[in-house]
């Protein structure tokens, strides 16, 4: 009986959105979100695994690997957790900043181009399915276009909530 509710609970739900560094105007950044953390637990083999299988995928259609970028994982991370403790998904929640200006301020590459997918399933196996299902997402994944990546996964009770955060980084610099 268990298995079936965790079945029935996993119903698989995703998002994709993306910018370009030539992007108009820029909302100002409010406050951070401060969000609880008890009932959140970061998954870094979920992680691990949603990297590899994007990769698995991209070699299949004779793109390059994405490179992680550790910088990327933490926002994509600290998004996942806010993600979980809304229990929603959302590209931007009220007072946090908008996906370039999170990007950005985690990493120290140029980045000219980024994107994000957010999925929420009982399994790895789901979220990758339901990304992979999806037009907007799969375009995520397989974009010629991006060459970093960081995956963050929380698990909050029975469910991964995942962000996927994309990026085509120029150079590396020192400064942001």
């Amino acid at each position: 009986m268990r298995k079936y509710w965790i079945i029935l609970c996993g119903l698989l739900a995703s998002a994709a959105i993306v910018f370009a560094a030539d992007a108009t105007a820029v909302k100002a950044v409010g406050p951070a979100i401060a969000h609880s953390a008890a009932a959140v637990d970061p998954d870094p083999e979920a992680e691990r695994q949603l990297f590899i299988m994007a990769n698995e995928d991209r070699a299949k259609i004779g793109l390059p690997p994405l490179q992680m970028d550790e910088g990327l994982t933490l926002a994509a991370r600290q998004h996942a957790t806010a993600l979980a403790s809304q229990r929603q998904l959302s590209h931007q929640f009220a007072g946090e900043a908008p996906l370039n200006l999170r990007l950005t301020s985690y990493t120290d590459l140029h980045l000219d181009r980024g994107g994000e997918n957010v999925a929420s399933a009982a399994t790895v196996d789901q979220v990758h399915e339901s990304l992979m299902l999806s037009p907007a997402l799969r375009e995520n994944l397989l974009s010629e276009t991006y060459n970093v990546a960081g995956f963050g996964v929380v698990r909050r009770g029975h469910t991964l909530f995942v962000t996927q955060d994309f990026a085509r980084a120029e150079s590396r610099s020192s400064h942001h």
